[in-house]
Order: structure tokens, then C-alpha cells, then sequence
């Protein structure tokens, strides 16, 4: 393994050249459209020499690249997926340099999609370029697929329906730090389920209050939000979520008609990420009960449930050989071991556990979670290198045990 850890470190300032071409080939989804990313993969692998590659797409601007490398001999099959999309940049002004320009400051470099998850990518291309000079056996894939920050239907989900692709295992490099870049082993996610509250009113003149009896839609919203924040539970728990199930009550609010007139409706839009071992109906039962034990003591309140999304959680056995090459790899690397976790929030890895049977690691990679999406999202240089290290090993180990 000296070998390929010396011929990555000769390359680590390609890996990050690499990097910040990708970050400066906008990728924002919305409006959805990987083309220019794409490319510079292309280019990326065939100049490793890879020429065993597709690029399949459901529609126009959205492609997806599925990439082979096979080895010498026969053995077990391991796919490296990445997703190409971002969410958007936002304002500029929210940000310290350009979020396209992959700038490089106190050892991170930044840009929209930088750790999210373009810092995987390069990883994952330099760490296949090792592989070839070694003695493979088995076979490698790369998946870089698009729109998995809009659920997947141009990407992931719509891929496992049309094409074969079966695999021994799978990693997902996603973020998976929490309080430190590149802390956890995620072995599992979490599920999604978005759904709107509609609060109905009495709508009528501003000047009417008091004089004519009726209930505001916005005062049913701020009494049903304040409770469910300070008292709604999923009681279930699980050894990887300490922090369990949450719930992002009030994450969009659209209602209102002017400052002269009592809102009549009021719709509420909510985020919640459940831990494995629940489902939708058991999710929708407890919401449910909740709101009805509410109105039960305050009558005024008129609301209805509107389901939105759904995202299973996955979760994959701690024993899985793709588990232990990846802490193996890690600690060769960092010289200590990963902390095993669960991923906070969904992943493409859903899809490949729960639809195709594959153990995937739903995140293992570089950088703060908790920078993903936001202005001056970075990752620090060191980890990426590190993190195509880890890769580079980790296949090796797995494809060659």
C-alpha cells in the first residue's frame, strides 16, 4: 500500500486542481442541469485512462456517468457514488469570495458544492487513478449521478429502474462531520417526511375584531407550532440517533392576505427526520393524534394535514465488510479510528440498501455537515487528500479480501 499512498501524495495538487475545477462548473439544483460538471469528469477519467464509461440521463441536462474499471483477476464489485448537483449558491453577497471560484484560503477552499459533494468526486477520480497502477482484482465502479438534492428521480432512483447495476457493496462520501471535518463512519440514515399543516380562519376587516366573533388563521399556527416544538415526540429511539427523531415545525409559512384583513388560511410547511425502524403510517398516526389532542383543547383550531414527501431511512449491519475496510482504511490514514454513526439527514444510499440490496455506506467524507448548504460553504484541503487516501485503501482492501 506504500505504493499508492506515495503515488497520492504526488498528486495532491491534481486532486485539488481537480476540485476547484468542479466547484467553478455550476451544478445548482434547482434549475437542474449537470451538463458542464459532467464534462469535466469525462475529461477527469479518460485522461487516467478510463474509457469504459456511460452517460445515461432520463432528460435533457441531466446526466449521469457510470464508469468501470475492471481488474485483473475476477472478484467482488464496489461502486463509489457521488452525487454532481448543489443546492444553490443564494445571495453573493452572503458569501466571502465568489461560490464558483474555488477559492483557497487558511487551507479550505471554497465554493458552492465544495464539500457538498464535489470534494468526493476528485477524490474519487484520483483514488480510481491509484487503483489502476495497482494489481486490482474485482471490479470498481464510479456513479456520479445527478439530482439527488431534489429526491433522486433524474439520478439514483430512476438509474437502479433501468439499468442492471448490481454491486457487492457501495460508498457514499458524503460530509460526515458533525463537530469536526471527517469525524463519523455513517451507517445508516435517516428518513424525510414533509408535510403542511392547513389552518383555517374566519377571514374578515381588521376592524372587525372584537366586534364580531371569529378565530385568525395565524393565531391557530402560533398556537399549534408553539406546542408542537415544545412537546411533540417520536418516542422511538435508536443507538445511533441520540439526538432521535426531530422535527423542523415552521419551516415554510405562506398565508395572509394584507395588513387590513384577518388571514383565512395559513399554510405551514414542516421537516421531519425520523430514525430507522419507522414508517410513513406510523409517522402520519402520531402527527395525527397530536393535533387531534390539541383541538381537543382548544376548539377554535381548524386544521388539516397535507402529506408532501416521503424518504425511507436505511441502515446497514455494523459486521458488513464494507464497514470494516472503511475503519481500517481510515485509521491507516488519520491513526486513529472512526467514531461509527448515523447520518443525520438522506442520502442516495437509501436507494442502493433498501431497492437494489446493496450495504452502502450512506456518508463517509470530507468536511462539516453543517456547512453544506449554507453560505461560505468549504472544506479543508487536508481532508480531501486524506479522504482519497481512505478511498484508494479502502477498495483496495475490500476488492482484494
Amino acid at each position: 500500500m506504500t505504493k499508492l499512498i506515495q503515488y497520492l501524495d504526488n498528486r495532491s495538487d491534481n486532486i485539488i486542481k481537480l476540485l476547484q475545477q468542479l466547484i467553478k462548473a455550476p451544478s445548482e439544483n434547482p434549475p437542474g442541469n449537470e451538463v458542464e460538471v459532467t464534462n469535466i469528469i469525462i475529461e477527469s477519467i479518460e485522461n487516467l485512462g478510463i474509457k469504459d464509461y456511460r452517460v445515461v440521463q432520463k432528460s435533457k441536462k441531466r446526466p449521469n456517468i457510470i464508469a468501470r474499471i475492471e481488474g485483473k483477476r475476477p472478484g467482488r464489485h464496489l461502486i463509489l457514488n457521488a452525487h454532481t448537483d448543489t443546492m444553490p449558491a443564494g445571495d453573493s453577497k452572503d458569501w466571502l469570495f465568489d461560490p464558483f471560484s474555488g477559492h483557497i484560503e487558511n487551507g479550505e477552499i471554497y465554493g458552492r458544492g465544495a464539500l457538498d459533494m464535489k470534494a468526493t468526486i476528485a477524490a474519487y477520480i484520483e483514488a480510481a487513478g491509484a487503483l489502476i497502477k495497482n494489481d486490482l482484482k474485482g471490479s470498481l465502479t464510479l456513479l456520479f449521478t445527478a439530482d439527488e438534492e431534489a429526491g433522486g428521480s433524474n439520478g439514483m432512483s430512476w438509474i437502479l429502474e433501468k439499468e442492471n447495476i448490481k454491486a457487492d457493496a457501495a460508498i457514499i462520501g458524503e460530509a460526515s462531520g458533525i463537530k469536526n471535518s471527517f469525524e463519523y463512519l455513517d451507517i445508516a440514515e435517516r428518513g424525510l417526511f414533509w408535510f403542511d399543516l392547513i389552518f383555517k380562519g374566519d377571514q374578515m376587516h381588521s376592524s372587525m375584531l372584537k366586534l364580531k366573533p371569529g378565530v385568525s388563521a395565524s393565531i391557530s399556527t402560533a398556537k399549534t407550532i408553539n406546542e408542537m416544538h415544545s412537546k411533540f415526540e417520536i418516542k422511538k429511539k435508536h443507538i445511533l440517533y441520540p439526538q432521535g427523531s426531530t422535527l423542523n415545525i415552521g419551516a415554510i409559512l405562506k398565508g395572509g392576505l394584507g395588513y387590513s384583513t384577518v388571514p383565512g388560511r395559513i399554510t405551514v410547511g414542516n421537516d421531519l427526520r425520523f430514525v430507522p425502524g419507522i414508517n410513513k403510517s406510523d409517522i402520519e398516526t402520531e402527527i395525527k393524534t397530536f393535533i387531534n389532542d390539541l383541538i381537543k383543547k382548544d376548539n377554535s383550531i381548524q386544521v388539516e394535514m397535507n402529506s408532501k414527501m416521503y424518504v425511507e431511512p436505511a441502515e446497514i449491519s455494523r459486521t458488513e465488510l464494507i464497514v470494516e475496510v472503511c475503519e481500517k482504511a481510515y485509521e491507516q490514514v488519520f491513526g486513529y479510528p472512526p467514531t461509527i454513526g448515523g447520518y443525520p439527514a438522506a442520502t442516495d444510499a437509501r436507494f442502493l440498501i433498501n431497492q437494489s440490496n446493496i450495504p452502502t455506506i450512506p456518508a463517509f467524507g470530507p468536511g462539516l455537515l453543517s456547512r453544506a448548504h449554507a453560505p461560505n460553504e468549504r472544506v479543508p484541503i487536508d481532508h480531501v487528500i486524506k479522504a482519497t487516501k481512505i478511498y484508494a485503501l479502502a477498495s483496495m482492501y475490500y476488492l482484494n479480501s
